[in-house]
């Protein structure tokens, strides 16, 4: 982009930080404390070990020293060996086993991390052992921002990114009631990995931001954030159901063009797909074809259907990218190719695309179905063959994530080019404010 027009856009927007950016308090009160599911659900484990220098208080078993190993027992019980001696706890569904450093100022090493805070136990039903590390918010971010923004980057990005972790920690409080915590460990929340990736640059971000989140009408918003766009951000409605009024498509103009996943191809076999979809219970037949039906004005997929022999299955949205089983499929920002790919011409002489197997063709003897005939197009100099189905498909796309929010590349862009935290944040979330939150 022209530097000119580069200047400008950053002259208006500091000129609208100057009038708009407040950091206030307007009595928003939270948990100073969060809880993160580290084992639960499927990925329960059924045995893992706990250090601390001084020892581990647990529970009503009291103070063990050395590494202590926790084993799934029968029922709802645990089984705790430390130094050869073994002892059986049960555990109560609602308050579990807690686990705290005998040294307040020591932290726990689980399975080899050290984690801040201390740690809950828990035996549910339907899962091994589900484990829960209770940490400070502030502590929490400390874990979350060198995950989410790896560390080396200006500090206005790491800024950028710890006030939309900390909303989106806010916003989620109770996510996971079923198994008595908050959030997750994983990128289906936050990447959490605790004391043992902090750095001091993520560290300060986190600092110098303390207690700031991002609010719409007086309340956080769901600060979704991503790794990389097409271009342009996505509508959240254009991905899942709800449509927020703070998370709209907006041009990414500042992120590098030279990034990793700028841009990305997939190739599938017709096979493959056909057992992808039957994996879905979507008996459709043999692939005939692969279109797209419509699409954002962002250039999102929005609907895809898939043609069969039998029977046609359609799948809209975010489901455009997860339906092919694989992240490797980065984004809903893409074009499909196959080997019957054709250039077509309508009346108005515009030029489009097609897989030959969804047209019908006029020839000197009528209309006729690819699907019944050889077909071969004359070009300029000879005869080009092409299948009359397509034995491959080729995704080409663009960015990586949902593509809703923030751009976590976008924002590191922003922020080389002297954009401060807010200013980044007030491009991707739309008529927001940032205020300070009091812990409760």
């Amino acid at each position: 982009m022209d530097l000119a027009v580069n200047g400008m856009k950053k002259a208006v927007m500091f000129f609208v930080s100057l009038f708009c950016f407040v950091s206030i308090s307007l009595g928003i009160e939270i948990t100073s404390d969060v809880r993160i599911g580290l084992s639960y659900g499927k990925n329960a484990v059924s045995e893992f070990t706990m250090y601390a220098p001084s020892g581990l208080f647990i529970g009503d078993i009291g103070v063990m020293k050395g590494t202590v190993t926790f084993e799934k027992g029968s029922s709802k019980k645990l089984k705790i060996t430390a130094s050869g001696t073994s002892q059986t706890c049960r555990v109560d569904e609602e308050e579990g086993v807690t686990v705290e450093p005998v040294d307040e100022d020591e932290f726990i090493s689980y399975n080899g991390k050290e984690y801040r805070g201390t740690f809950v136990i828990y035996r549910f039903s339907d899962s091994d052992i589900t484990v829960v590390n209770v940490v400070d918010l502030e502590e929490y971010l400390y874990g979350v921002v060198p995950k989410e923004l790896s560390t080396g980057h200006p500090m206005e990005a790491l800024k950028a990114q710890a006030v939309a972790a900390r909303t989106y920690a806010c916003q989620t409080l109770n996510k996971y009631q079923k198994w008595n915590f908050d959030m997750t460990n994983s990128t289906a929340d936050q990447a959490y990995s605790g004391k043992s990736v902090e750095h001091e640059d993520t560290n300060r971000a986190v600092d110098e931001t303390a207690g700031e989140i991002i609010t719409y009408d007086g309340k956080p918003i769901t600060a979704y954030y991503f790794s990389t766009s097409a271009g342009m951000t996505e509508n959240s409605e254009n991905v899942w159901v709800n449509a927020y009024p703070y998370l709209v498509a907006v041009e990414d103009i500042y992120q590098s063009e030279n990034l990793p996943y700028s841009t990305w191809s997939v190739r599938f076999t017709a096979e493959e797909l056909e057992k992808i979809l039957l994996g879905r219970s979507a008996k459709i037949g043999e692939l005939l074809s692969v279109d797209i039906l419509k699409k954002s004005p962002s250039n999102a997929v929005l609907e895809l259907e898939f043609v069969g022999s039998k029977d046609t299955y359609k799948v809209t949205k975010e489901t455009a990218r997860l339906v092919f089983g694989t992240s490797e499929v980065r984004s809903q920002f893409y074009d499909i190719t196959t080997d019957n790919t054709v250039t077509v011409m309508n009346e108005e002489e515009e030029t489009n695309t097609a897989q030959l197997s969804s047209l019908a063709i006029a020839t000197a003897e009528g209309v006729i179905s690819p699907k019944d005939s050889e077909i071969y197009v004359k070009g300029w100099k000879e005869a080009q063959e092409y299948p009359l189905q397509a034995s491959e498909y080729i995704l080409n796309g663009k960015g990586w994530g949902h593509g809703v929010g923030m751009s976590q590349n976008g924002a590191l862009g922003m922020a080389r080019e002297g954009f401060t935290y807010d200013e980044i944040l007030r491009w991707y979330y739309t008529d927001v404010e940032i205020e300070e939150v009091d812990k409760v």
